[in-house]
């Protein structure tokens, strides 16, 4: 398995390096990792209890929190990369047909999505995430067994909403398909897809006849429509610690602790592009835990201070099984590309390609002249008559982990009898992911010699095989093997060049003969009436075209782990003021509070950097929230 781990990064290396990294999974931090909602209202509290001679002395508390995310070019940026363009509010990207002229090298082909040759269209997105939570905490002191030893745990319930607000703009999905681009007959305009939300969303393909099979779009899917929302509510994490304090003077503290956090929410599915995640993505962690706190000041009577306190909670997340789409190496947002299957060239009449141009001639010239035939070049494979999205074949179950996440926080708390006045600073970070395919996925990532890159090839080919008094079945029409592993979302490797039509930019393009597959050339002709048992096979215009010998097939080496890796930092600034009543035998407490949050993110001419040791684009949610905090002290 790690030989095959190998051999996928390092061929990713070179290509990954040259073009922007692209995230086709967006992953945030955990609605339960806030140490700033856990500590703002309840620090004096848990300071005046330190070593307290009260039975069991604690609080439970419980906070109601709304957030909200913002800069949705940021989220953008992540999904997509490069190709976005600018349009108002919103970023963008525009999808156009191999038929159009002049079309942008920013544009995804539209002929990936079976929507018309002439297809123009833009797709606008404003991503939002947005968090309703409610966040449980209890706070119980261990002193009578050990003065110092303290437990702590907290549970939020979290209701999430993910929208990727996709609204599309078609500005033309006129045109057709002409006879051997997908099938072996032209294509209508009325049994293409009539936008691209239609298929991005898994509700639609064209149809292409009884024989050929365009499969729906079963992962990475967009959510488009009046149901574009996507929801999920769930007991994000449960988090506890227990913590000692090791010093405990009037003026100063400091201690330690164990965390650890049992996942309790939702894993990645793969099924949408960007699916609402409530919790750390199923991750178990455990780390240690590290405080201190001072007070500045204090008036003679103990009724106004000003106390600095700060906390670290330094964890690993270990491996969670999650099921992920990838996009190939050096080639982002290849997930929404169109594959090709191919079969075994094994039935008559065989698909064979020639280096000379001799399509179109007649038997005289081919037979017995063209002493070219005798070097016919049988194909290993042609056409199967099936297309699909690399998404499907590119999603699958890893395991992923993370060496380290930092959750720290510095405050300052003002208190004035029973008020505090917490200000602070909180820094979030999550290194780089560890993706590791499961044992089962490794052996069979993709089939092998099975799947292949179409771009804009033309899958099949024509033949007038009567002029060759061939006893053959007439191959007319014929599948081809013609494969663009060159081919991108943009583009496919026969635009710009002369006569596309003829798949001059395919893969090692040899001109497309029918035959016999044998390589002897006195058993090229037909003993009975001397004709030729090798036909020339044209494209719909009758002018020659190719085949690749051999064609490119997808490998589970080409899957590009590597760009799908990330890492998250984010700066939060806080506010919070509180007030809690001093009762005979419990205090309740009640405060509110707001922060904004600032998440690290790629800059538009980031690139993929896999073979340097900064490997990993920065994906973190920039976000404001409000909250309402109030429980009560006992013991």
């Amino acid at each position: 398995m790690k030989q095959k781990l190998c051999l996928a990064l390092l061929s990713c290396l070179t290509l990954s390096s040259i073009v922007q990294a692209v995230a086709p999974y967006y992953s945030i931090r955990s609605q339960s990792v806030d140490l700033a909602r856990q500590l703002v209202g309840v620090r004096d509290i848990e300071e005046d209890l330190r070593c307290s001679d009260d039975c069991w002395p604690g609080y439970l508390g419980v906070t109601l929190e709304y957030t909200k995310s913002f800069n949705a070019r940021d989220i953008s940026q992540c999904l997509f990369g490069d190709c976005l363009l600018n349009n108002g509010c919103c970023q963008a990207i525009k999808i156009s047909g191999s038929g159009v002229a002049n079309r942008a090298d920013s544009d995804w082909l539209a002929d990936n999505f079976g929507l018309p040759t002439n297809y123009e269209g833009v797709l606008n997105f404003n991503p939002r995430i947005s968090n309703v939570l409610g966040d449980f905490q209890g706070y119980l002191r261990l002193d009578r067994y050990l003065c110092g030893l303290y437990f702590y745990i907290h549970a939020p319930v979290v209701h999430t909403k993910w929208n990727l607000n996709v609204c599309e703009d078609v500005l033309a999905n006129d045109g057709s398909y002409v006879e051997g681009y997908f099938a072996p007959t032209a294509i209508a305009n009325e049994n293409l897809v009539k936008t691209a939300g239609d298929f991005l969303s898994g509700r639609a393909t064209p149809n292409l006849g009884d024989d050929i099979t365009f499969n729906k779009l079963g992962y990475a899917r967009f959510d488009t429509g009046n149901c574009c929302t996507r929801t999920e509510t769930a007991l994000a994490d449960l988090r506890f610690w227990l913590g000692y304090d090791w010093l405990n003077c009037d003026c100063y503290g400091f201690g330690l602790g164990i965390v650890v956090a049992a996942p309790t929410g939702n894993a990645p599915e793969g099924r949408y592009l960007f699916e609402p995640i409530a919790g750390n993505g199923k991750h178990w962690e455990a780390g240690i835990m590290a405080k201190g706190d001072y007070t500045f000041w204090e008036n003679c009577d103990g009724t106004h201070r000003v106390t600095g306190f700060t906390q670290a909670n330094i964890t690993h997340l270990f491996d969670s099984q999650q099921c992920r789409t990838f996009d190939l190496c050096g080639k982002p947002n290849s997930r929404y590309m169109l594959a090709q299957k191919l079969g075994p060239n094994t039935t008559e009449p065989f698909l064979q390609g020639s280096t000379t141009e001799s399509a179109g001639q007649g038997v005289d010239q081919l037979c017995p002249d063209n002493t070219d035939l005798e070097n016919l070049t049988v194909s290993n494979a042609k056409f199967a008559g099936e297309f699909t999205s690399v998404a499907n074949l590119t999603t699958f179950c890893v395991d992923v982990s993370s060496n380290v996440q930092i959750d720290w926080v510095a405050m300052a708390t003002y208190s004035r009898c029973n008020l505090t006045w917490d200000v602070g600073y909180e820094l979030w970070y999550r290194g780089c992911e560890k993706i590791t395919p499961k044992d089962c996925a490794v052996k069979n990532l993709i089939p092998a010699n099975t799947w292949a890159l179409k771009g804009d090839a033309h899958v099949y080919g024509f033949s007038a095989c009567t002029d060759f008094n061939s006893p053959l079945p007439c191959p007319d029409p014929m599948a081809l093997g013609a494969t663009e592993s060159g081919a991108t979302i943009k583009k496919g490797t026969n635009q710009g060049m002369t006569n596309p039509e003829r798949n001059p930019g395919i893969d090692s393009p040899y001109f497309a003969y029918a035959g016999d597959a044998v390589g002897d050339f006195s058993a090229r002709l037909d003993a009975s009436t001397g004709g030729c048992l090798d036909a020339p096979i044209s494209d719909s215009a009758n002018n020659p075209t190719r085949t690749s010998i051999q064609p490119v097939f997808i490998k589970s080496t080409d899957i590009d782990f590597c760009a799908a890796r990330t890492k998250g930092l984010s700066n939060k600034v806080f506010t919070h003021v509180s007030y809690y009543w001093d009762c005979e035998c419990w205090q309740p407490f009640f405060g509110f509070g707001a922060m904004g949050e600032f998440g690290s993110n790629p800059s538009k001419d980031n690139k993929s950097s896999c073979n340097t040791k900064d490997d990993c684009q920065k994906c973190s949610l920039s976000q404001w929230g409000v909250w309402l905090k109030g429980g009560f002290v006992f013991g």
